[in-house]
């Protein structure tokens, strides 16, 4: 994947006779950051997709609240803008103003690439002002839809017929950059990823319960190798619980936030044979199935479901990509991947075939 540029690194460089922040030659396609995790990944998704195309480099961009606040002064002034030409100067004496850090060579900007909530604001008023293509992820809420080159929208919702759809979402581990798997020791390579509780789903402790009893049973195959890799939302009482409850076992536990979980995530979905997910996140799932592996998510009956997951997880379902599994104390733990037909192909194909027809990429 392109590496990442931080645009608040530096931030008393450049103009002011310090190192620049942005080192390189290549083109800078520039993401606007998020609060959230998984839509802050997805950005990053789509804008490593287009920096693959030029061996461009991204950049994260943090913009003020008070842009935010302008937005209904903003649509008509940047609607006027678009009709203007690019004024770099402008944008240079602005950016400090409603942004953190410094302005990155408006020159080499190839795109802005922004998700909802503040990201709207910032990823047109960059558009606007500089003239560069805006990709915005998810259907715009407060600016104009005119203002961006292209929407692609958040899996699980409608989309529209001046939207993008992808198969799955725009995960950041794309393929083409992923690292080799790790030698194996002959058994079936068994991995759990583990979230917890979000915006739209809350689980009781009887679905961890459950998920306990699961993996202990799985244990007991000699031919299985298990390894229960948790999140930054997985809850400490329920990490608790999988220690006691898998202690003295073969299976390795590695917990968000401890050393033996460093930087083993991309890694783990590489090495395993088939993983097996919580419900909750769709960026979690989608990482696992654009690996090319057969994916298992895991339900309960007192999951309480979310209609955009639920889409989400029926939409995969039905092209076979994962299986749901409930989760009881009753179900066995076999995992058959006969009846799924793993990704072939990584979901940016399909975004830059759409970029492409759009004449945004030549």
């Amino acid at each position: 994947m392109p590496s990442l540029i931080n645009a608040t690194r530096g931030a008393s460089g450049g103009a002011t006779g310090g190192p620049s922040p942005f080192p390189a030659e290549a083109p800078l396609f520039l993401v606007v950051d998020h609060y959230k995790a998984g839509d802050r990944d997805n950005a990053i998704g789509l804008a490593s997709a287009l920096a693959g195309t030029c061996g461009g480099e991204i950049v994260m961009v943090r913009g003020h609240l008070r842009l935010a606040a302008l937005t209904l002064l903003l649509n008509p002034w940047l609607r006027w803008r678009r009709r203007c030409p690019a004024t770099p100067s402008l944008g240079r004496r602005l950016w400090p103003l409603l942004f953190t850090g410094d302005a990155p060579p408006a020159m080499r900007v190839a795109a802005v690439v922004s998700t909802l909530g503040r990201g709207e604001a910032v990823g047109a008023f960059i558009a606007a002002l500089w003239r560069v293509p805006a990709v915005h992820l998810g259907t715009p809420k407060r600016m104009d839809r005119a203002l961006f080159a292209a929407v692609v929208a958040h899996q699980g919702h409608i989309v529209r017929p001046d939207e993008i759809g992808l198969p799955i979402a725009s995960t950041r581990l794309l393929r083409a950059g992923l690292p080799n798997a790790s030698p194996g020791d002959g058994r079936r390579r068994i991995l759990f990823l583990l979230g917890g509780d979000s915006d739209e789903i809350r689980y009781e402790d009887a679905y961890w319960r459950d998920l306990g009893e699961l993996v202990a049973r799985g244990a007991e195959d000699p031919a299985l190798n298990i390894t229960v890799l948790t999140a930054p939302r997985t809850a400490a009482r329920v990490v608790e619980g999988l220690r006691r409850r898998l202690a003295d076992m073969p299976v390795r536990l590695l917990v968000f936030g401890e050393p033996a979980a460093k930087d083993r995530y991309v890694q783990e979905i590489v090495d395993a044979d088939t993983v097996i997910t919580t419900a909750e996140s769709v960026s979690m799932v989608s990482d696992a199935i654009n690996t090319g592996k057969p994916v298992f998510v895991l339900l309960g009956t007192q999951v309480p479901w979310s209609p955009r997951i639920a889409s989400f997880l029926l939409q995969q379902t039905k092209m076979r990509r994962i299986a749901l599994v409930d989760l009881t104390p009753e179900t066995p733990p076999r995992f058959a991947a006969q009846g799924i037909m793993p990704a072939q192909h990584c979901w940016s194909v399909d975004f830059l075939e759409e970029i492409r027809a759009a004449g945004l990429l030549s």
